[in-house]
């Protein structure tokens, strides 16, 4: 599929369909990196969860 979209977009004559393209990609890359930005850091989704589940094992193992 990605392939099919990099040979359509090389053989695209038209510049127009081009910045629709160019567009598209930009917009596509943006959204990945909103959505990993929220799974990497300290205050992240997983260092939320690994916490809370520290919390419990402390709290069985005490």
């Amino acid at each position: 599929m990605i392939r099919q979209l990099i040979r359509d977009f090389l053989k695209e004559e038209d510049g127009l369909a081009a910045v629709e393209y160019a567009v598209l990609v930009a917009a596509i890359v943006a959204g990945a990196t909103a959505f990993t930005s929220q799974f990497s850091g300290n205050d992240g989704i997983f260092a939320s969860i690994a916490s809370q589940i520290k919390t419990q094992i402390n709290k069985l193992t005490s």
